[in-house]
């Protein structure tokens, strides 16, 4: 499914803190769930899971993809649509 949503012309992401139980008790840790979702001609949302909100996690589950980016103005979206010209940034 990630194969093909990156495909779509127009790829909209977005990132959301989830609390995963994790340390002492009643330990909990914030960590992030990342949603894409495909155009029309590639309707797939899919979501990923990283420990943080580096750019790391994007960089990996983005790669490949060329085409608009739509997503809010958060930093790590727009480095890196700036790394790669195949990337085009929109707002949302």
């Amino acid at each position: 499914m990630r194969r093909l949503a990156l495909q779509s012309e127009v790829l909209g992401c977005d990132e959301t803190p989830v609390k995963m139980l994790a340390g002492e008790p009643p330990g909990c840790t914030k960590t992030y769930l990342w949603s894409t979702v495909g155009d029309n001609a590639h309707p797939y949302d899919c979501f990923h899971f990283t420990p943080d909100r580096s750019r790391d996690g994007p960089d990996e589950f983005l790669a490949g993809f060329q085409g608009y980016l739509q997503s809010d103005a958060y930093t790590c979206y727009e480095r890196i649509a700036a790394a790669d010209d195949r990337i085009v940034p929109v707002g949302c």
